[in-house]
C-alpha cells in the first residue's frame, strides 16, 4: 500500500496477503489504517473471515480484504465463495 493509498482510507482494519511459500496459507495479518500518525500499524493475525469480522467489530473499525487476502481466504475454505454484502473487498 502507498502512501496516496493510504491518504485515501478512512480508519480501518486491513487484511492483506500472504505471501508465503506454501500452497495454503493459514493465517493473514491485519493491519490497522488511520488517519493519524502511526498512520498504519499491526493489529493482529485471522484464520478466517469470520476471525476477521470479529475483530473489526471488538476494535469498532470497518473492515476491508485485499483482493488476493480474498481469494486465499476462498482457496483455504476459510471465506465464503461469494462475499458477504458487508465485505469490502479491495
Amino acid at each position: 500500500m502507498t502512501r496516496a493509498d493510504t491518504e485515501q482510507v478512512q480508519a480501518c482494519l486491513h487484511v492483506m496477503p500472504q505471501f508465503a511459500y506454501v500452497q495454503q496459507p493459514s493465517r493473514w495479518n491485519v493491519y490497522q489504517l488511520s488517519e493519524t500518525s502511526p498512520r498504519i500499524a499491526f493489529a493482529g493475525c485471522i484464520t478466517s473471515y469470520d476471525e476477521a469480522r470479529r475483530l473489526a467489530a471488538k476494535a469498532h473499525q470497518p473492515l476491508q480484504i485485499a483482493g488476493d487476502a480474498w481469494r486465499q481466504l476462498v482457496a483455504a475454505r476459510r471465506a465464503p465463495r461469494k462475499p458477504p454484502k458487508d465485505a469490502k473487498i479491495t
